[in-house]
């Protein structure tokens, strides 16, 4: 007996798919094959409580001369009103219950049209079914003219059987290196055998691991076999809610926080999502998740979850795992913690500046630069000395040398977020440091005796009158490292107006103007200092010379400061670099 019909719209279902919903990729077909399969198992077992073999098996084969993808479920099959009821009614689904339209938890499946997604590789789908509650063998054979027909049988497969004649554009999903990538891609910790089966033999594609088990190893090779990656280590994922489970791997190498993780979501054991932005705290950047969840909304196409409230707290969940694996580690195994931090400082310091118990259990490890070479905060707990650090990356590189030679700790804190980690190491450990402040560093610079600074009154004059349309001011002091010959020092408001003035060289007119308003605003509270070694040995060859020469060395001088200091060159100081070389051109130094 044959009967033709046509397919009819459920139109809230349709409204749905089409307003916010849309397949990516033809490769999803599988994904919707293996979904169904997963959910008529689900079924059967919860009708038949002994069913315990739950088993999908895909076999490409040519039948009447077409490459044919047939894939087969043994669960519970359709009946002749299923049908007629669910399978032909686009957008309702057989796993709603008549009476409340609610879905089962034990079903992934949720809106109905996952078997329209393989009219994107076929002309026609046929599918024979042996219904486990009412025992009939019916075909049923649709079209995408929207016409399908419900032949009855005398026998077939238990569960369903879906035969997929590919198009000529999709032939590529009959290779089986194909589909067993797509199925590993889409289903690997599916609870049950999934069979590929080829002229040559039959496997078993997907792997089953216990990811709450403490099979160290076992775990380790799922991840590599998930992500192609050798993974440092692990951190369980269970959620005390039951909203998910799964395992967060720690990557081997540094990764950019901005990098998109390529992380593995499943809803109910099948691909959901690579995308765990949703999902995972913004800091997790350094981890790779395969994360399972029965309770997360997913969206029509089920590539992604729903934003709701059930989301968040998932996600703040999933957070507090993985914090609190990384105080327990810091207790068992401190070893891989250290490796940890080395490989990913940058997201260990965005957590610890937040979080006081993280900042306690990581605060150890963390490193800073120093003028006594890389400190980590562990050697800066036990330093007894008062030391100096600096949020200033340029001004660290700038008096490091001076600290180095006269013994005394800089520390670096200019680097990102080294900021508030240096006051709250600071605050926690009780530490005795301050802040590096150039003038206070000036005033501290050795004073030279009045009959030493009566020999350097003429050359401090002549740098005076070289260095005044700098405004800078020259001084002279002793200090280490006498190798230095000057050192450039200028105050905060000085440093603003710098700017300025060298985004007002830059610009255009109109923005020119608005700047040069802005520099006479704070020009007369500027202070900077250009500062004189005055046991440099050049310094005390220059103390002899006088005039114009002595005016260009010291312009020159003035500049090399600036450029050891990391400052930008204005325009006229980049004219006195330009002109001291068109000098040593015109001499015959430079031939």
């Amino acid at each position: 007996m044959s009967e033709e019909n046509r397919f009819k719209v459920n139109l809230h279902g349709m409204i749905d798919i089409l307003a916010n919903h849309l397949y990516s990729s033809p490769d999803v077909f599988i994904r919707e094959l293996l979904q169904n399969g997963t959910d008529a198992i689900s079924a059967r077992k919860l009708y038949d409580k002994s069913f315990k073999n739950g088993m999908i098996t895909i076999e490409p084969r040519i039948t009447d001369g077409k490459k044919t993808i047939i894939f087969t479920d043994n669960g519970i099959g359709l009946s002749y009103n299923e049908i007629n009821e669910f399978l032909a009614v686009i957008g309702q689904s057989s796993k709603r219950d008549i009476m409340t339209g609610r879905i089962s938890e034990e079903y992934i499946g949720r809106f109905g049209i996952g078997l329209l997604s393989c009219f994107m590789v076929t002309d026609e789908i046929r599918m024979t079914t042996h219904s486990a509650k009412s025992g009939e063998y019916l075909e049923w054979i649709g079209t995408p003219d929207g016409v399908y027909k419900i032949n009855r049988l005398d026998s077939c497969p238990d569960g369903t059987t879906f035969y997929i004649k590919l198009k000529e554009d999709s032939i590529g999903y009959f290779e089986a290196e194909r589909i067993e990538e797509l199925v590993r891609y889409f289903g690997l910790p599916l609870p049950f055998p999934i069979m590929l089966k080829t002229e040559n033999d039959t496997h078993r594609i997907n792997t089953v691991v216990d990811y709450n088990s403490n099979m160290h190893d076992s775990i380790m090779e799922f991840g590599y076999d998930l992500f192609g990656i050798e993974f440092i280590d692990y951190i369980p994922l269970n959620s005390r809610k039951g909203l998910f489970s799964g395992v967060a791997y720690i990557l081997p190498y540094r990764i950019a926080p901005t990098t998109q993780g390529n992380h593995r979501i499943y809803l109910k054991h099948m691909l959901l999502t690579e995308n765990g932005g949703n999902l995972l705290p913004e800091w997790a950047f350094f981890l790779r998740c395969f994360i399972n969840t029965n309770s997360l909304r997913p969206t029509a196409s089920r590539e992604d979850f729903y934003d709701d409230d059930m989301l968040e707290a998932a996600r703040e969940e999933i957070g507090e795992c993985i914090e609190a694996h990384l105080i327990d580690m810091s207790h068992k195994n401190p070893e891989i913690l250290k490796k940890l931090v080395d490989i990913h400082n940058l997201a260990i310091k965005s957590m610890a500046i937040d979080n006081d118990e993280l900042f306690n259990v990581f605060i150890d490890y963390l490193e800073f630069e120093t003028t006594r070479g890389i400190l980590s905060g562990s050697n800066l707990k036990k330093t007894d000395e008062p030391f100096t650090f600096t949020f200033d990356v340029d001004k660290f590189k700038q008096y490091s040398p001076i600290f180095t030679a006269q013994e005394k700790l800089l520390v670096n804190a200019g680097y990102v977020y080294d900021d508030k980690l240096m006051m709250k190491l600071i605050n926690s450990a009780e530490l005795t440091a301050a802040e590096l402040n150039e003038d206070e560093f000036l005033d501290n610079l050795e004073e030279l005796t009045k009959k030493e600074r009566d020999e350097f009154n003429g050359f401090i004059d002549t740098a005076n009158d070289a260095i005044e349309a700098f405004d800078c001011e020259a001084e002279i002091k002793s200090f280490m490292p006498y190798e230095l010959t000057a050192l450039y020092i200028m105050d905060e408001q000085a440093k603003l107006y710098r700017q300025i003035i060298r985004a007002k060289e830059t610009t255009d007119e109109l923005f020119s103007d608005i700047y040069a308003a802005f520099a006479e605003e704070i020009e007369d509270n500027a202070t900077t200092t250009l500062v004189f070694n005055s046991e440099n040995p050049l310094v005390q060859k220059l103390k002899n010379i006088s005039g114009s020469q002595l005016e260009n060395i010291i312009k020159i001088l003035y500049v090399q400061s600036l450029l050891l200091g990391h400052y930008p060159l204005r325009n006229n100081e980049i004219a006195i670099m330009n002109k001291s070389i068109e000098g040593l051109i015109d001499g015959g130094i430079v031939k």
